[in-house]
């Protein structure tokens, strides 16, 4: 166990991390972004200094907005453990929550429509006079693929704690699961098909046009959004009845 450690900036976690310290101090701009590793504080005293108006509050959060994936899972947080004889000061504001799942990515787009039929040039036909056939118009474009379902929520983390003396100051805000991310976008309907080509007129008979292309299909429908996770749970150990922690940081009991 150190003598004093001081929390000044923000720290990021890469691993599973203890803090075992007799003082630990928690100065202006100091915060905690574990990461969804577990976190483990043990210390005689917290002190919280004062802030200012416009300083950030001093925090412990699981995680801070990122780029992700389309479709990526949100991740869990683990869970957050502070044993202290005293917390003294101003407020330590925890939020250990599950990332939310980010959005799907759109579906592929649907197929192009079938091709019109070809037109017949017309021809003089006895007693009929010219005679053809018109060509069709292309057929309309198929319905876009449905959108790639969306990531799933991350699980919130314990927070568990024991202040013989301040545990007001600790404020756990938030242990709430990540919301699973919206279905991504259906595809583009699928292009219209090719009009059927033009047909040349003989024997002093006029050609038919090309048909049209056909139609653009329709947006395919949005794609199923992801799971929420599981909500974390928060233990105030005074509010049990323990009146002491005692043994190793990794393997407490409580009596």
């Amino acid at each position: 166990m150190s003598e004093f450690e001081i929390i000044d900036k923000k720290i990021v976690l890469s691993e599973d991390t203890v803090i075992e310290t007799k003082k630990l101090n928690f100065r202006p701009g100091g915060q905690i972004v574990t990461n969804g590793f577990e976190l483990r504080i043990r210390a005689n005293r917290i002190i919280l200094d004062s802030i200012t108006p416009g300083q950030p509050q001093h925090s412990i959060i699981s995680f801070e907005d990122r780029q992700m994936n389309e479709g990526e899972d949100g991740r869990d947080a683990d869970d957050i453990f502070i044993i202290a004889d005293v917390v003294e000061g101003s407020s330590l504001l925890i939020k250990n929550f599950g990332e939310d799942g980010a959005k799907g990515s759109k579906g592929e787009k649907g197929n192009k429509g079938k091709k019109g039929r070809n037109g017949q040039g017309r021809v003089h036909k006895d007693f009929r006079g010219c005679v053809g056939r018109s060509a069709g118009n292309g057929g309309k474009g198929g319905t876009g693929k449905q959108g790639n379902p969306g990531g799933d929520g991350g699980d919130g983390g314990d927070v568990v704690f024991f202040v013989k003396k301040g545990d007001e100051n600790i404020k756990v805000e938030t242990v709430n699961p990540g919301r699973g991310g919206n279905g991504g976008d259906g595809g583009d309907g699928g292009d219209g098909g090719d009009g059927g080509n033009k047909g040349r007129g003989r024997g002093g008979c006029g050609s038919v046009s090309a048909g049209s292309r056909g139609p653009v299909g329709d947006q395919g429908p949005t794609g199923v959004k992801g799971e929420d996770g599981i909500k974390g749970d928060i233990h105030n150990m005074l509010s049990f009845g323990v009146s002491e922690v005692e043994g190793d940081i990794h393997n407490l009991q409580s009596k």
